[in-house]
Formats: C-alpha cells, structure tokens, sequence
C-alpha cells in the first residue's frame, strides 16, 4: 500500500494543496524562507490510476523530525547543507521505497504499478517536466494571495501558530501584511488570470477535455490541484472562487469537476 504524508487539515484531512514545486516553497516552510502541502495532484493520481492507499496526517511543527526518522529524503538540500523536509512524501510500503517530490512521484507510480493507466506516457516526459516547471513560476503570485487565508480555513491550531510565525518572520513582515493589497493584488490577479488563459490556450490544442487527450495525465492533475488550493482555500462560495470559475468561458470549474467525478477524488 501507498501511504502519503500529508498536512493535517481542520475538516478530516481532505486534501488542500495542489501538490507543485513552488507551493512545497512556500507551504512548507521550514527553518528557511521557501521551502517546498495535503497533496491534490497526489491523491489525483492514485484515485485514477486505483491504487490502495491511506493518509497520515503530520502537523507542521512535526514535519521534518517525523519524515526525517521515517527515512523520506529531503525534497532538495539547503545551502548550508541541511536537509529540507516537505508534503507530498510517500512511501510504498511494499518496496520501501520513499520519494518527496510530485514528478518523481508521478514517474514511480507508472513504473511500480505498470498495469494501470500512465500519467507520464511514453514521449511525454520532457514536456510534462518543462510544464511542470513552467506553469508552477506562471502562479508566483498565488501564493501571496492565498498565504494569509490558510491558518484560518483549513489547519488545526497546532498547525495555525506554527504557520502563522514562520511565515512572518519568512517574509519579514506581519503576518496580515504578507498579502498584496489594492493595485498589487488586483495585478496579481491578473497575472494569475493570465496564466490560466495560456494553459486554456493549450489545452485547445489537445484532440480531447484534457491534456492527454481523452484520458488525463500529470499536467492536468497538477492543474486540478491549483484549482482545487484556490477552491479550498478561498471557500467555495468566495469572490475569488467564483471569479476563476468564470474564467475562459467558464472552462475551468467544468475542468475540475470532471477530474473530481473521473478520478473519485473528494474536492
């Protein structure tokens, strides 16, 4: 069985976080100022692909000490040499094998469990790993924006306090002053919006609803997962959830409802 570490959420750990390089930055944060989230595009591909598996979840003040005495790698080295600990982890429990970061959690589900449908098809890798890249740099704002929501819409107070001070002292600034305000966070927006534009720019060019056609892979379920983080985060009736909804005619609120109803996942 595949068991995922995952934070631990106030609403029986439902997943919250889309699971990309640059959310683990700023999520997880960890003793730096970015570091590398309950892991969306994770709980996508297992639900897809019908792979067993269970959640454990971990407060942040127990992250690192916890996936460090697991045997999880670090999910890069900081510059002073020391380790840096991040959601998703997984660890296969048949294998031992344990593994911190999404794409190369996505290329060992296809190896490990080759019967069921490949979210990295063959000819598709180096695209999907530039995607992958590309689109997480596209939403730097994203994370500003939904920073100070966070403690107060998904974690338990444990979680809370230890978020809340990280994160100012990361920034330097104020916990309530980390988000953009007026013009700036209008801009953001429209950077965001933007971003999502191109990715529908994309999308058209596919022969089906999804990246890979008439079946989804990796880039769509990493997609999934920012939509699902603005969703949970936001609140599904907020402002912000119902302007992306209406984005490009519409598209993207269709996009996550056919992922959720494809795969299972509870969004």
């Amino acid at each position: 069985m595949i068991i995922i570490y995952d934070h631990a959420s106030n609403d029986g750990n439902k997943a919250w976080t889309p699971g990309s390089r640059r959310t683990r930055s700023v999520i997880c944060f960890s003793s730096s100022t970015r570091d590398s989230e309950n892991p969306t595009s994770t709980r996508y591909m297992l639900d897809y692909k019908k792979i067993p598996y269970r959640v454990v979840p971990i407060e942040y003040p127990n992250l690192e000490s916890m996936l460090r005495e697991l045997g999880v790698p670090p999910s890069e080295i900081r510059s002073d040499g020391s380790g840096h600990y991040t959601c998703p982890s997984i660890i296969h429990e048949e294998t031992g094998i344990a593994i911190s970061d999404p794409y190369q959690i996505a290329e060992y589900f296809d190896r490990a469990f080759p019967g069921t449908p490949p979210v990295l098809p063959l000819g598709t890798k180096a695209l999907q790993a530039a995607f992958y890249d590309q689109f997480d740099k596209l939403l730097e704002d994203l994370w500003r924006l939904m920073i100070v929501k966070i403690p107060y819409s998904v974690l338990n107070p444990e979680s809370s306090v230890y978020f809340t001070c990280s994160r100012a002292a990361s920034y330097g600034a104020p916990f309530e002053e980390i988000e953009p305000q007026g013009e700036a966070r209008k801009e953001a927006w429209t950077e965001i919006k933007d971003a999502f534009g191109l990715a529908n720019g994309w999308l058209k060019k596919s022969s089906g609803p999804y990246f890979g056609g008439d079946t989804p892979i990796f880039s769509d379920f990493m997609i999934g997962g920012f939509l699902h983080f603005i969703k949970r985060v936001s609140g599904e009736k907020s402002k912000e959830w119902t302007s992306v909804k209406k984005w490009n005619g519409g598209k993207w609120r269709v996009y996550l409802d056919a992922l959720d109803e494809l795969t299972g996942t509870e969004s």
